[in-house]
């Protein structure tokens, strides 16, 4: 959770005695202004309605579902195992870490290393240049599919969509 949010949440407690959205503006110079001013109480309407349930949290991050929490808490299990390389990761966290749009390179080793024992299955795609990958490569790759030939090449990849 943003700290700052968190501090801006506990500043309109204490200023309105309510615990106003911090993400919005309080508008209103009396209590009555500012209850016709319909300002947010956290959580807020909208996120209680809409965003909590469908996305599992709210937009300020502060409130969450249950099982919004425990996946979350997976996954930042994973990106501290997979940094400091205090242990190997488990199938849930590789799991968790193979969402990612992007992945460092110490996610990339210690998913490497899962999949070496057979806790993970999943395809690694080099986009480098074939001079770079001549001169440069990540052990493990299984496909080397340069940039700029990317949208040709990927009928080698075709058959793999299911695998992440």
């Amino acid at each position: 959770v943003n700290e700052g949010v968190l501090m801006g949440l506990a500043r309109n407690k204490i200023i309105y005695n309510k615990r106003y959205c911090p993400c919005f503006m309080v508008i209103g110079e009396t209590k009555e202004e500012r209850k016709a001013a319909d300002n947010r109480i956290c959580p807020c309407q909208p996120a209680l309605k809409e965003e909590i349930p469908n996305d599992g949290k709210c937009h300020c991050g502060i409130f969450c579902t249950p099982e919004y929490a425990k996946a979350n808490a997976i996954e930042e299990e994973a990106e501290l195992i997979a940094h400091t390389h205090s242990r190997g990761l488990s199938k849930e966290e590789c799991e968790a870490i193979l969402k990612h749009e992007q992945l460092d390179s110490d996610e990339i080793i210690a998913l490497l290393e899962a999949r070496d024992l057979g806790m993970v299955d999943f395809n690694l795609v080099d986009v480098r240049e074939w001079m770079e990958w001549k001169s440069q490569r990540i052990k493990g790759t299984d496909y080397l599919i340069p940039t700029t030939s990317f949208y040709n090449q990927l009928d080698k990849i075709e058959n793999q969509k299911e695998k992440p």
